[in-house]
């Protein structure tokens, strides 16, 4: 009996030994395993536990989108946005991507309801437009950015203005090639006196009042600077200065061809062909 304990205590020492062997086996084998690389570069060792700190998720810089715009989701054009931040102030905006995702959808119709249409290539020149032109106030301000500000109804409203010189250059370009139209910027006006002084400008609008609505020169002038007074104080007037300065050169024969002192704006006057052809719409 005594001997056939021996064998039995024998054999179970054997048998953790072979286990522990096995175990230590298993380890090794682990330990051969090359650490994983995330895309994000996050490092994942393989032979030890390892805690990622979710700062460094967050933080990381550039976010993945498709390649071909025309079959981007809403989750692109947030990672596009977000990459546009970075880009600008050289961290993450720590938005969250659902409602982002959530906030884009709903520009889409915001910017339909404008337009008529919409497709990914006028969103994408509105989320440049935007960073381009407004962004920078907004953080300046001492303000956070957040993607509910895309959706502000008057920016969608310059943007579709000015839609003409953004798809040139994803921003509003140097100068405006396109003919004047007496009837389109009639319906402006009368659709958003406001957006009519942003799109023309103060030189233009001033005298488009003067020579197609029968104002006063005086009145024609209280009624831009209304306008201008409010865009500078909701930090927009450079939209108005750039417009004034898109329209030159304008003709001689203009009533109004003063912009103010504080105006800082780049315009000549001139009695040349072209520039009478282009405006001789005013006196018709």
């Amino acid at each position: 009996m005594d001997l056939f304990n021996k064998i039995v205590k024998n054999l179970s020492k054997n048998s953790d030994a072979e286990m522990m062997i096995t175990k230590d086996i298993k380890k090794d084998k682990r330990k051969k395993k090359k650490d994983i690389e995330r895309k994000d570069g996050v490092i994942l060792e393989t032979d030890q536990i390892k805690y990622i700190n979710y700062k460094d998720i967050r933080s990381r810089k550039y976010f993945e989108i498709k390649e071909n715009i025309l079959e981007w989701s809403s989750r692109d054009f947030v990672f596009y946005a977000k990459n546009l931040y970075y880009k600008k102030y050289n961290k993450d905006c720590g938005l969250q991507v659902p409602m982002a995702c959530k906030t884009i959808n709903e520009l889409k119709s915001e910017i339909e309801n404008i337009f008529i249409s919409c497709n990914n290539i006028l969103i994408k020149d509105y989320i440049d437009f935007f960073f381009d032109n407004y962004l920078e106030n907004i953080i300046n301000n001492g303000k956070d950015f957040y993607f509910s500000q895309l959706k502000d109804y008057k920016i969608i409203t310059v943007f579709y203005n000015n839609y003409g010189e953004v798809k040139k250059k994803n921003k509003i370009s140097d100068k405006i090639t396109d003919t004047l139209d007496n009837k389109i910027m009639e319906s402006l006006y009368f659709l958003d006196k406001e957006s009519f002084v942003y799109k023309y400008g103060i030189i233009l609008s001033i005298n488009w009042l003067i020579f197609k609505r029968n104002l006063t020169i005086k009145e024609a002038k209280k009624s831009v600077n209304k306008i201008c007074k409010i865009a500078y104080y909701k930090k927009l007037f450079n939209i108005i200065e750039k417009s004034t300065e898109q329209f030159s050169p304008y003709p001689d024969w203009l009533k109004v061809k003063k912009v103010g002192s504080k105006v800082n704006v780049n315009i000549e006057f001139n009695s040349l062909e072209e520039t009478e052809n282009k405006y001789s719409f005013l006196r018709r």
